[in-house]
Protein backbone atom coordinates (compact mmCIF):
# COMPACT_ATOMS: atom_id res chain seq x y z
CA UNK A 1 0.00 0.00 0.00
CA UNK A 2 2.86 2.28 0.90
CA UNK A 3 4.50 1.70 -2.63
CA UNK A 4 1.13 2.18 -4.60
CA UNK A 5 1.00 6.07 -2.75
CA UNK A 6 4.65 6.51 -3.57
CA UNK A 7 4.37 5.48 -6.79
CA UNK A 8 1.31 7.91 -7.71
CA UNK A 9 3.21 10.33 -6.10
CA UNK A 10 5.85 10.47 -8.46
CA UNK A 11 4.01 10.48 -11.39
CA UNK A 12 1.93 12.84 -10.70
CA UNK A 13 5.42 14.93 -9.58
CA UNK A 14 7.10 14.16 -13.23
CA UNK A 15 3.53 15.25 -14.90
CA UNK A 16 3.56 18.56 -13.31
CA UNK A 17 6.70 19.08 -14.10
CA UNK A 18 6.50 18.38 -17.85
CA UNK A 19 3.48 20.40 -18.42
CA UNK A 20 5.46 23.42 -16.42
CA UNK A 21 7.60 23.51 -19.42
CA UNK A 22 4.57 24.17 -22.04
CA UNK A 23 4.50 28.09 -22.54
CA UNK A 24 2.41 29.88 -24.71
CA UNK A 25 3.23 29.01 -28.13
CA UNK A 26 2.91 32.73 -29.38
CA UNK A 27 0.44 35.28 -29.86
CA UNK A 28 -1.86 37.39 -32.14
CA UNK A 29 -4.40 39.92 -32.66
CA UNK A 30 -7.99 38.41 -31.97
CA UNK A 31 -9.64 41.46 -33.59
CA UNK A 32 -11.53 40.89 -37.54
CA UNK A 33 -9.04 40.89 -40.24
CA UNK A 34 -10.59 42.43 -43.24
CA UNK A 35 -10.10 41.49 -46.59
CA UNK A 36 -10.34 44.32 -48.77
CA UNK A 37 -8.80 43.00 -51.72
CA UNK A 38 -8.15 39.99 -53.23
CA UNK A 39 -5.71 38.80 -50.32
CA UNK A 40 -4.33 39.62 -47.26
CA UNK A 41 -1.35 39.04 -44.62
CA UNK A 42 -2.35 36.91 -41.92
CA UNK A 43 0.19 37.13 -39.21
CA UNK A 44 1.04 35.61 -35.87
CA UNK A 45 3.99 35.79 -33.43
CA UNK A 46 5.62 32.72 -32.76
CA UNK A 47 7.43 31.29 -30.01
CA UNK A 48 9.95 28.49 -30.14
CA UNK A 49 9.23 24.90 -29.62
CA UNK A 50 6.24 24.42 -31.69
CA UNK A 51 5.38 24.04 -35.33
CA UNK A 52 2.44 25.92 -36.60
CA UNK A 53 -0.71 24.97 -39.04
CA UNK A 54 -3.29 28.12 -40.31
CA UNK A 55 -6.64 26.17 -40.61
CA UNK A 56 -9.83 27.29 -41.84
CA UNK A 57 -12.94 26.26 -40.81
CA UNK A 58 -15.27 23.57 -43.12
CA UNK A 59 -18.14 22.79 -41.31
CA UNK A 60 -19.49 22.47 -37.83
CA UNK A 61 -16.34 20.95 -36.24
CA UNK A 62 -14.27 20.49 -39.21
CA UNK A 63 -11.36 22.37 -40.38
CA UNK A 64 -8.74 22.13 -43.20
CA UNK A 65 -4.98 20.53 -42.71
CA UNK A 66 -3.16 23.66 -43.01
CA UNK A 67 -2.50 26.36 -46.14
CA UNK A 68 0.46 26.01 -48.54
CA UNK A 69 3.38 25.87 -47.02
CA UNK A 70 2.29 24.15 -44.11
CA UNK A 71 3.73 23.56 -41.41
CA UNK A 72 5.78 26.83 -40.46
CA UNK A 73 8.76 26.21 -37.93
CA UNK A 74 9.95 25.77 -35.42
CA UNK A 75 11.23 28.61 -35.17
CA UNK A 76 14.60 29.82 -33.46
CA UNK A 77 13.74 32.61 -31.38
CA UNK A 78 10.60 34.21 -29.60
CA UNK A 79 8.55 37.16 -31.74
CA UNK A 80 9.34 35.64 -34.70
CA UNK A 81 6.94 36.85 -36.94
CA UNK A 82 4.39 34.19 -39.11
CA UNK A 83 2.66 35.53 -42.18
CA UNK A 84 0.16 33.47 -44.04
CA UNK A 85 -1.34 34.81 -47.39
CA UNK A 86 -5.36 34.47 -47.15
CA UNK A 87 -7.65 34.96 -50.36
CA UNK A 88 -10.82 33.54 -48.71
CA UNK A 89 -13.15 34.74 -45.70
CA UNK A 90 -13.86 32.67 -42.88
CA UNK A 91 -13.35 31.83 -39.07
CA UNK A 92 -9.38 30.44 -38.85
CA UNK A 93 -7.53 29.09 -35.95
CA UNK A 94 -3.69 29.12 -35.88
CA UNK A 95 -2.91 25.44 -34.83
CA UNK A 96 0.32 25.48 -32.70
CA UNK A 97 2.03 21.78 -32.22
CA UNK A 98 4.68 20.98 -30.19
CA UNK A 99 4.66 20.18 -26.36
CA UNK A 100 1.27 20.18 -26.73
CA UNK A 101 -1.36 21.53 -29.07
CA UNK A 102 -2.70 24.89 -28.65
CA UNK A 103 -5.48 26.93 -30.82
CA UNK A 104 -5.96 30.43 -31.38
CA UNK A 105 -8.72 31.70 -33.46
CA UNK A 106 -9.76 35.03 -35.53
CA UNK A 107 -11.73 35.97 -37.90
CA UNK A 108 -11.57 37.09 -41.67
CA UNK A 109 -14.04 39.18 -42.95
CA UNK A 110 -14.75 40.21 -46.64
CA UNK A 111 -15.02 43.67 -47.71
CA UNK A 112 -18.01 44.85 -50.46
CA UNK A 113 -17.45 48.12 -52.44
CA UNK A 114 -20.59 50.47 -51.77
CA UNK A 115 -22.68 51.86 -54.63
CA UNK A 116 -22.24 55.21 -54.44
CA UNK A 117 -24.64 57.68 -56.09
CA UNK A 118 -24.88 61.00 -56.84
CA UNK A 119 -28.58 62.78 -57.30
CA UNK A 120 -30.40 66.25 -56.94
CA UNK A 121 -31.90 66.21 -53.42
CA UNK A 122 -35.26 68.01 -54.74
CA UNK A 123 -34.98 65.78 -57.64
CA UNK A 124 -34.80 68.53 -60.35
CA UNK A 125 -31.94 68.80 -62.35
CA UNK A 126 -33.38 71.15 -65.24
CA UNK A 127 -33.94 75.24 -63.74
CA UNK A 128 -34.00 78.62 -65.04
CA UNK A 129 -30.76 80.70 -65.29
CA UNK A 130 -30.61 82.17 -61.51
CA UNK A 131 -32.34 79.24 -59.65
CA UNK A 132 -30.26 76.61 -56.98
CA UNK A 133 -29.50 73.46 -57.63
CA UNK A 134 -29.27 70.62 -54.75
CA UNK A 135 -26.44 68.38 -55.17
CA UNK A 136 -26.60 65.06 -53.28
CA UNK A 137 -24.49 62.23 -52.51
CA UNK A 138 -25.42 58.90 -50.79
CA UNK A 139 -23.94 55.22 -50.23
CA UNK A 140 -20.66 53.84 -47.63
CA UNK A 141 -20.25 53.86 -44.67
CA UNK A 142 -18.72 55.97 -41.27
CA UNK A 143 -15.90 57.42 -42.69
CA UNK A 144 -16.88 58.23 -46.57
CA UNK A 145 -15.91 61.45 -47.85
CA UNK A 146 -17.53 63.04 -50.86
CA UNK A 147 -15.41 65.00 -53.19
CA UNK A 148 -17.22 67.72 -55.98
CA UNK A 149 -14.52 68.47 -58.93
CA UNK A 150 -14.75 70.27 -62.15
CA UNK A 151 -13.61 67.06 -64.07
CA UNK A 152 -13.44 63.37 -64.44
CA UNK A 153 -10.23 63.37 -63.88
CA UNK A 154 -7.96 66.35 -62.37
CA UNK A 155 -9.89 69.54 -62.51
CA UNK A 156 -10.65 71.81 -59.45
CA UNK A 157 -11.91 70.71 -55.95
CA UNK A 158 -14.86 72.75 -55.65
CA UNK A 159 -16.32 71.04 -52.18
CA UNK A 160 -16.07 68.42 -50.07
CA UNK A 161 -19.73 66.97 -48.35
CA UNK A 162 -22.50 65.04 -49.28
CA UNK A 163 -24.41 68.11 -50.36
CA UNK A 164 -23.77 70.81 -52.55
CA UNK A 165 -25.90 73.57 -53.90
CA UNK A 166 -24.94 75.18 -56.70
CA UNK A 167 -26.04 77.93 -58.99
CA UNK A 168 -24.31 78.02 -62.52
CA UNK A 169 -24.90 80.60 -64.96
CA UNK A 170 -24.95 77.90 -67.96
CA UNK A 171 -25.49 74.17 -67.91
CA UNK A 172 -22.65 72.28 -66.16
CA UNK A 173 -21.43 68.63 -65.18
CA UNK A 174 -19.67 68.39 -61.60
CA UNK A 175 -18.28 65.18 -60.83
CA UNK A 176 -18.28 63.54 -57.56
CA UNK A 177 -15.24 61.46 -56.19
CA UNK A 178 -13.71 60.65 -53.16
CA UNK A 179 -13.61 57.63 -50.71
CA UNK A 180 -15.97 55.45 -49.94
CA UNK A 181 -15.93 52.77 -46.47
CA UNK A 182 -18.21 49.75 -46.35
CA UNK A 183 -19.33 48.25 -43.31
CA UNK A 184 -16.56 46.59 -42.45
CA UNK A 185 -13.97 48.94 -42.49
CA UNK A 186 -12.78 48.98 -46.02
CA UNK A 187 -12.12 51.79 -48.11
CA UNK A 188 -12.01 52.45 -51.79
CA UNK A 189 -11.24 55.20 -54.01
CA UNK A 190 -15.23 56.47 -55.80
CA UNK A 191 -13.60 56.01 -59.57
CA UNK A 192 -14.55 56.88 -62.09
CA UNK A 193 -15.93 59.99 -60.97
CA UNK A 194 -19.59 60.35 -61.27
CA UNK A 195 -20.85 62.58 -63.40
CA UNK A 196 -24.04 64.75 -63.06
CA UNK A 197 -25.20 67.60 -64.48
CA UNK A 198 -27.24 70.68 -64.02
CA UNK A 199 -29.19 72.04 -66.77
CA UNK A 200 -29.82 75.28 -66.85
CA UNK A 201 -32.51 77.32 -69.28
CA UNK A 202 -31.34 80.38 -70.55
CA UNK A 203 -33.71 83.69 -69.72
CA UNK A 204 -34.93 84.48 -72.85
CA UNK A 205 -35.08 86.83 -75.12
CA UNK A 206 -37.80 90.03 -75.47
CA UNK A 207 -40.01 89.48 -78.02
CA UNK A 208 -40.20 91.70 -81.69
CA UNK A 209 -43.37 91.81 -83.60
CA UNK A 210 -43.67 93.57 -86.93
CA UNK A 211 -46.54 96.26 -87.65
CA UNK A 212 -49.27 94.86 -90.17
CA UNK A 213 -51.82 97.04 -92.03
CA UNK A 214 -54.72 96.54 -93.77
CA UNK A 215 -57.24 98.63 -95.79
CA UNK A 216 -61.13 97.81 -95.17
CA UNK A 217 -62.03 94.94 -92.94
CA UNK A 218 -60.82 91.25 -93.18
CA UNK A 219 -57.89 89.48 -91.25
CA UNK A 220 -54.34 90.94 -89.94
CA UNK A 221 -52.00 88.48 -89.50
CA UNK A 222 -49.06 89.49 -86.54
CA UNK A 223 -45.39 87.06 -86.25
CA UNK A 224 -43.03 87.63 -84.07
CA UNK A 225 -39.93 85.92 -82.73
CA UNK A 226 -38.99 84.59 -78.95
CA UNK A 227 -41.29 83.36 -76.04
CA UNK A 228 -44.70 85.38 -76.18
CA UNK A 229 -48.62 85.41 -75.35
CA UNK A 230 -51.37 87.24 -77.05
Amino acid sequence: MRVLTITILLIASLCTEVLGQCSSAGSMSTSDLKLCGSSVNFTFTANPGYVFYLQRKTGPSSWTSGEAGDPKGPVASSYTTLTWNVTVAGEYRVKADGCDIQYFYRDVVEGTEPVITASFADGDGSKCVGSTFNLSASGGSGGTTYEWYTASTGGTLLHTGSTYNVSPSSTTTYHLGGTAFDAVGCSYPISPRIAITATVYSEPGAPSLSDQSRCGTGTVTFSGTGNYRW
